[in-house]
């Protein structure tokens, strides 16, 4: 009895550092992947498109007819993920699977808007313009809340960083329009990985590319069986 108290206390003193600390839950690892997996990913996106243009992230997902190495290669790199995951989230792995999962090229002039991946908040008063709403809105006004957005199943993503032969394109973090517990600025290196929650205390965004082209390779992990991917689980 008195072990389980002493271990109750425990989890519950972690669960509310990790609260009160949300930038604890950011998990950076560098040279995740050896340098050849990460020139195959980007020699595959390479011949699968061509033309890109700054106003999109140029998504590149992954089919039935990506070859099986490729898709292989997927797989083997979630699976070193979810381990990271196990030990730092203390997860059931088992019950974690791939949601979605593409690579990415930023260019010169590209950016990604301030957000989180699971939930957004807004204001009767000063709107749902998310990065507007940072130096607007004190998240005090009545009726202002987070909500759930067009994917409220996705729990963690991973970013896989797979070259660093570019300028900007750093990633932000921080607790939400309004909470400023935490601000975290991570800069950019080959073969680096980052992973981080996907509610309302990781809001991020991607700078601009001043130069150059970032690839990356981006995965949300749920464990709602209705989102599995079937193709790459």
């Amino acid at each position: 009895m008195v072990f389980a108290k002493l271990l109750f206390f425990i989890c519950c003193s972690f669960s509310l550092c990790e609260a009160l600390n949300p930038e604890s839950q950011i998990v950076i690892m560098e040279n995740f992947i050896a340098p050849d997996v990460s020139k195959r990913l980007i020699q595959f996106y390479d011949q699968e498109k061509t033309a890109l243009n700054n106003y999109t992230d140029n998504q590149v997902t992954f089919s039935s007819g990506t070859s099986l190495q490729i898709r292989q290669a997927i797989m083997s790199i979630s699976k070193d993920i979810l381990k990271v995951m196990n030990k730092k989230y203390g997860l059931n792995i088992k019950k974690y699977h791939i949601d979605h999962c593409a690579l990415y090229a930023r260019i010169e002039g590209n950016h990604c808007p301030y957000h989180a991946d699971n939930v957004y908040f807004e204001c009767p008063i000063h709107g749902k313009d998310q990065s507007r709403l940072r130096t607007t809105c004190k998240g005090t006004c009545s009726g202002s809340k987070f909500v759930s957005n067009h994917t409220p199943w996705r729990e963690y993503t991973a970013l896989l960083y797979l070259n660093e032969d570019f300028e900007g394109g750093e990633i932000l973090f921080e607790d939400g329009p309004s909470n400023k517990i935490y601000k975290k600025i991570i800069p950019i290196k080959k073969n680096m990985l980052v992973i981080a929650p996907n509610n309302q205390n990781f809001y991020h965004e991607v700078f601009r590319i001043r130069k150059g082209k970032r690839y990356s390779l981006h995965i949300w992990y749920t464990s709602d069986p209705h989102h599995r991917n079937v193709l790459l689980n």
